[in-house]
């Protein structure tokens, strides 16, 4: 039952420990195992940041999934308060603002481990400067529960 229930995941691919792929769901939109075998397709092939995998890479692929909790909204007034908000090492964060989005994974605070580090990343990524503020922004956190082979 739990692989129909809609649940958001990411799933990561890793060869020799770096990073191959990633791909995912910021919001559950569809049932599981329909969202993870969507994004392990989009991870190995439709990454834009990397080639698309080969058959000869198959056996040498690190799989990660990501489970995703439903993101929850904060209501912040500026990047100070946001930083207040966070629980590093715990929290994912989505960050949107108009047309542009990014997220974080809470896998992300293993190398960026410092709370303005994490945010002004994930602003960088998002397409705005590292100092990027405005009203109108919207952050949610989330926490994820994490499947990989080495479980």
């Amino acid at each position: 039952p739990a692989l129909t229930r809609q649940t958001a995941s990411f799933v990561t691919l890793r060869k020799a420990g770096e990073l191959r792929g990633c791909i995912g769901s910021a919001e559950a939109h569809r049932p599981l195992a329909q969202d993870v075998a969507v994004n392990a397709y989009k991870s190995a092939f439709h990454d834009p940041r990397f080639r698309p995998l080969d058959a000869r890479e198959f056996g040498e692929l690190a799989i990660e999934i990501a489970l995703l909790s439903k993101p929850q909204p904060l209501n912040v007034t500026d990047e100070t308060d946001l930083l207040d908000w966070l629980a590093p090492g715990v929290d994912g964060l989505i960050l949107d603002d108009g047309q542009k989005r990014a997220i974080f994974l809470p896998a992300v605070w293993q190398t960026l481990t410092q709370p303005g580090d994490f945010v002004r990343h994930l602003k960088e990524k998002a397409g705005w400067r590292a100092d990027h503020w405005s009203p109108s922004i919207n952050a949610r956190t989330f926490r994820t529960v994490k499947i990989s082979g080495a479980d």
